[in-house]
């Protein structure tokens, strides 16, 4: 009976049950970003068509033609390309269920060999009056997942990879974030 509902729902068109909410989220939007690119580009063409037909110089319409054609070339790449599955970084303070890059970490405290208490590191691009006296907040997070034997506390780490938002931890009431991945995940959106 399962089986048949998966072959059923496969038949629809209906989501596959084990991609997770934030996943789907996530190829949702950069569907809907790819969409918005070949609309903006058709309603670009559209409009330089139009251009052409009022040209009355025979120079005006010969220039429009040329970028008509390099838009039409654009506009067939981003269609032939599709839907571009990247993740921004990660938000200053994740919220459960975020997707997104790690690039630097302070390590606050290694708890083990596998996690750590992180916080962003601290690069402050306003310096001046206008920043005197102003506390800047750094969210700690917890991360999992991850070899953190050499991890010397106090110090920045470059992670540069993707992770997950998944829970919030029980004795640090940290968001904790695990990896992500990312590979994984584009390669069943562009297999489709």
């Amino acid at each position: 009976m399962a089986f048949e509902l998966i072959i059923m729902a496969a038949i629809l068109g209906a989501e596959p049950v084990d991609i997770p909410s934030n996943v789907a989220k996530w190829r949702d939007q950069c569907v809907a970003d790819h969409e918005a690119n070949v609309k903006k580009g058709e309603n670009a063409l559209k409009t330089m068509r139009e251009s052409q037909k009022k040209a009355k110089i025979a120079s005006e319409k010969k220039e429009l033609l040329r970028r008509i054609k390099e838009v039409e070339a654009q506009l067939k790449e981003v269609k032939d390309i599709g839907p571009s599955y990247t993740l921004a970084a990660m938000p200053d303070q994740p919220k459960v269920g975020n997707l997104g890059l790690v690039k630097m970490v302070v390590v606050v405290d290694v708890l083990d060999a596998s996690s750590a208490i992180v916080k962003r590191q601290e690069n402050l691009a306003f310096v001046g009056p206008e920043r005197r006296g102003t506390a800047v907040e750094f969210f700690s997070v917890k991360i999992t997942g991850v070899d953190t034997t050499t991890w010397p506390k106090d110090r920045a780490i470059e992670i540069n990879d993707y992770f997950e938002a998944t829970h919030v931890d029980k004795t640090t009431q940290l968001i904790v974030l695990k990896p992500f991945d990312i590979k994984k995940w584009k390669a069943t959106f562009e297999a489709k």
